[in-house]
């Protein structure tokens, strides 16, 4: 679904991915290819408790741009580390 997207939504989301980031919670996330009609954000989280937190503060979500969601725990079959760390600077 698509909507309106004032900046305000888009400093809030990032500073939300930012603090799930540097709590080591948000690996990566990004947008389905053609078709663009939904994303996948991978967590690493102790509980699905701390998925539907990052969801609730989500200005996407509370602002319906984000109608549905599902959460599903996944199975690591094969891990690479990545050439560069994920930082996320100011």
């Amino acid at each position: 679904k698509w909507g309106f997207i004032n900046c305000n939504h888009l400093y809030i989301s990032a500073d939300l991915i930012k603090d799930f980031h540097r709590e080591g919670k948000l690996v990566m996330g990004g947008a389905y290819a053609e078709p663009v009609d939904g994303a996948v954000i991978v967590f690493s989280c102790d509980s699905e408790k701390e998925v539907e937190e990052f969801v609730s503060k989500d200005p996407y979500h509370e602002n319906g741009l984000v109608t549905e969601y599902s959460i599903r725990e996944w199975t690591v079959v094969l891990k690479i580390p990545l050439p560069i760390p994920l930082v996320y600077k100011p």
